[in-house]
């Protein structure tokens, strides 16, 4: 069976489950904490996948991170000779990050992994090692995914 996964559905379901799983945290991590916790999972990946579509993929999560690094800079005040407008910021982070997708999308596709499926069993592998009840399911056998945010 094809998995389809609508990325405004994984947003939503995600961002429940973060909020959910962070609430014992004073704050709401930011970008930067986000973008550094992808590097990690970007590093695991190199280990075991193809060189040339993951060190680009590192490079572009790098990227992203830097950025992020930036933007959290320009929200605490933090001045620096090359500080940019945080909407200018923003729009690279956004495009950094839209590369990683396209070379996770690229290494899947070399190793014939179904990236939608993979990334709905890895999440509900952790919603449910973690005792949350966030999860992906197929609704009516149709290749539709829904998230259950009981």
């Amino acid at each position: 069976m094809r998995y389809s996964l609508d990325l405004s559905v994984l947003r939503a379901v995600n961002v429940d489950r973060a909020r959910y799983w962070h609430a014992v945290a004073e704050r709401e991590w930011s970008s930067s904490e986000w973008a550094g916790a992808m590097c990690g999972e970007v590093g695991e990946a190199s280990e075991v996948g193809l060189a040339l579509i993951l060190t680009k993929l590192a490079s572009r999560a790098g990227e992203a991170a830097n950025l992020a690094k930036k933007i959290l800079r320009v929200d605490l005040g933090i001045h620096s000779k090359n500080n940019e407008e945080r909407e200018i910021l923003r729009k690279k982070f956004a495009k950094e990050l839209a590369d990683v997708v396209i070379y996770c999308d690229l290494a899947a596709a070399n190793e014939g992994i179904d990236l939608a499926q993979a990334v709905i069993e890895t999440f509900n592998q952790v919603s449910a090692r973690e005792n949350m009840h966030s999860e992906f399911f197929l609704q009516n056998q149709t290749d539709q995914v829904q998230g259950d945010r009981r």
